[in-house]
């Protein structure tokens, strides 16, 4: 269902990514997510460069 809405341009996901980590941060995304609140995330995104 999420991807359905965003792929009709209903919501920007951009705007609901509140964190990036690079794959060798893993640990601190879990870290962050583990702590939404007190880091303000909504969502992370992990970005794995091949």
């Amino acid at each position: 269902m999420l991807l359905e809405t965003v792929q009709s341009n209903r919501i920007q996901p951009e705007k609901l990514i509140t964190h990036r980590f690079s794959f060798d941060k893993i640990l601190d995304a879990y870290e962050v997510f583990g702590n939404a609140a007190r880091e303000k995330a909504i969502k992370e995104l992990l970005v794995i460069n091949r």
